[in-house]
């Protein structure tokens, strides 16, 4: 019940149920982790740093544990405390997830080249993920490289051809790069 109040964003129904479930269970990791994640989307990062801890301390081979523990460092911009992180949840499970938030953790520092080729790792494990495409894109945005960033929304768009977001996207991307016409008919397609 824990996990589907917190999806609800019933975020103080979460915390309770949660936290009689570790009152039950003193060693019940999955409790101490999700109850982490709560106070990550309350904005509550120490508390959720306190949480996650304990969770990986009981089970270390958790990897949403650390994945949330990189996810509260980032959060608090300590960024390479996010990285060391978001490393060990990758060893654990090489997952699309894990690589696209040590990608965004990448391009906060401004690392751009690591960000995409964590990203593109991302993408390698999930084709359709869409948020690492638009995390590349806005990269190149940020550094001018419209055409880069026309092409990785063009490729979003063959494999995700009914998303509406994309679209939008490549229409701003267009419009930044002065081609309205393009963009008009791109925008056009994401209403």
């Amino acid at each position: 019940k824990g996990e589907k109040y917190y999806k609800e964003k019933k975020y103080d129904q979460a915390i309770d149920y949660l936290t009689k479930a570790i009152q039950l269970d003193p060693e019940y990791e999955w409790a101490y982790a999700e109850l982490g994640y709560v106070y990550i989307n309350l904005k509550q990062y120490d508390k959720a740093i306190d949480y996650l801890t304990k969770a990986i301390q009981l089970d270390p081979k958790d990897e949403r544990a650390y994945r949330y523990l990189g996810m509260a460092y980032e959060e608090k911009g300590q960024y390479d405390i996010a990285i060391e992180w978001l490393s060990k949840a990758i060893e654990i499970k090489p997952n699309a997830y894990n690589y696209y938030w040590i990608g965004d953790v990448y391009r906060l520092k401004k690392d751009y080249d690591k960000s995409i080729v964590s990203l593109k790792k991302s993408l390698a494990l999930d084709p359709k993920y869409l948020n690492a495409y638009l995390l590349i894109s806005y990269i190149y945005n940020e550094q001018n490289e419209y055409e880069e960033a026309i092409k990785i929304m063009e490729e979003a768009i063959k494999l995700i051809p009914d998303s509406e977001i994309l679209y939008a996207e490549l229409g701003k991307i267009y419009m930044l790069n002065k081609n309205y016409n393009k963009a008009n008919e791109n925008i056009k397609k994401a209403l």
